[in-house]
Formats: structure tokens, sequence, C-alpha cells
């Protein structure tokens, strides 16, 4: 986001790396916007973006334990719904298909 450059003491809060630094792998990052709006600018520009594809980049929800294990329990349903074509989408603990709420 080069336009940030000027402004990111007011964009970002806070940003911080997660577990420890004795693996192969890189390390996840937590970042905090200051507002919901510079998230959801970021995840649009991102998602599609070539370097981010290449590089394998992605940005996603930190979830509490509870909202991950509210996720997994429907996941089979949203597999089996994303297979037929179905339009699934996931708003916190909660999965949506066709616009419906999923229970487990």
């Amino acid at each position: 986001m080069p336009h940030w450059k000027e402004k990111m003491d007011f964009i970002l809060d806070t940003v911080h790396r997660l577990g420890p630094n004795n693996t192969n792998r890189p390390r996840q990052i937590i970042v905090q916007f200051t507002g919901r709006i510079f998230r959801d600018e970021l995840w649009r520009s991102t998602k599609q973006h070539p370097v981010c594809r290449e590089l394998n980049i992605r940005f996603s929800e930190d979830l509490s334990k509870e909202d991950r294990e509210a996720r997994l329990a429907v996941w089979p349903k949203v597999e089996q719904a994303r297979k037929a074509g179905i339009k699934t989408v996931f708003k916190g603990p909660y999965a949506f298909i066709n616009g419906h709420c999923v229970t487990p």
C-alpha cells in the first residue's frame, strides 16, 4: 500500500510476531489497525495481488480458540457446499451457506 507510506503511524496500531524464533518457517505476524476501514482496504487490495500470490502471503482474522473450534465444527458442511459451487462465507465463528447460518 504505497499511498499509506506517509500515514503509517495513523493507520497501524501495533505489529508483532507470534511463536518462537527457532523454526525454519517464517513466523506469523499480528497487525492491529486503528480502524476496520484500513484492514478491509488491505484485504481487498492484496487478495488477488500477484506479489502476494507469488510469495504465498495471506491475511486472515486472529480468532479466539472458541471461534476456531466453532469454525472447525461446521467446516465439513462448508467444504461440501463449496465443492457443489454454493456461496459460503465465514463471519467470525459463524458460517453462512447461501445467506443462512450453519450449525454443527
